[in-house]
């Protein structure tokens, strides 16, 4: 069965298509054969990966899917980018992204918040677009996300600053057409940015994933994730990292 779900999700994600989530195909895995099945999807992808986006970091997507701790997906080559133009997707919310350093590559331990600034290199203000072969999760919930990539799309990242000249809280200011629509700040991760970083880094290498130096880490949502509308000029203003400004296609 997990098979046939890899070769479902490879295919679709191939051709950029989406399909109805058949519940059925995910009635009898767990959340680390979700896992399982994520690592063969890389793999027959065979895209690099770049980056990692988390899920269940705050309390609306743990309510949504029913989790009490985070989860997460890679970001393809091609997938980040810092350039307006290349936004192809209109459905993003805001995050903060952590820049791994090399230390990441030899990591043979679990760490703690006071340990980050060994494996982090910079933080930027970004914003996150998902994207998911299932049109809907239905009742298989997370591990159809999960297994999906937890709906890898793209990534648009400002202007970073070193690691340690982050002060470990932001607040944020989403306007649209020069019309505020939204504030929100990383206290909306349940358990606080760093934390859920670290966490991010312990979990993964426990469930056998391997991070390296030069890859992103998106928290996930600090704001709602909002559709917008083509044309408009979407500008996210930040209390400690650089604003970032993109108009939708």
């Amino acid at each position: 069965m997990s098979n046939n779900i890899v070769s479902l999700i490879a295919n679709l994600r191939k051709n950029n298509v989406s399909n109805n989530c058949n519940n059925t195909d995910f009635d009898s895995i767990t959340i680390d054969q979700a896992y399982n099945i994520q690592k063969e999807v890389i793999r027959s992808l065979g895209h690099e990966v770049i980056g990692w986006k988390l899920g269940g970091t705050n309390i609306k997507t743990r309510n949504t899917f029913n989790v009490e701790e985070l989860y997460w997906g890679p970001i393809f080559d091609g997938n980040i980018t810092d350039k307006p133009l290349e936004l192809t997707l209109k459905r993003g919310e805001v995050e903060v992204a952590f820049k791994l350093n090399s230390n990441i590559d030899n990591l043979d331990h679990k760490i703690c918040a006071n340990d980050l600034a060994l494996y982090i290199d910079s933080v930027a203000l970004s914003v996150e677009f998902p994207w998911s072969v299932f049109n809907s999760f239905g009742s298989a919930g997370v591990l159809a996300l999960i297994s999906d990539c937890c709906a890898s799309g793209q990534c648009f990242v400002g202007e970073a600053i070193a690691f340690d000249e982050f002060s470990g809280f932001s607040k944020m200011t989403i306007s649209v057409d020069g019309e505020a629509i939204e504030s929100c700040t990383t206290d909306n991760l349940v358990d606080g940015v760093y934390s859920t970083v670290c966490d991010f880094i312990n979990m993964s290498d426990e469930k056998g994933f391997s991070l390296s130096g030069g890859q992103w880490v998106f928290t996930g949502g600090l704001s709602s994730c909002k559709m917008y509308d083509s044309g408009d000029v979407v500008e996210i203003t930040c209390d400690s990292l650089a604003d970032i400004t993109f108009q939708v296609k």
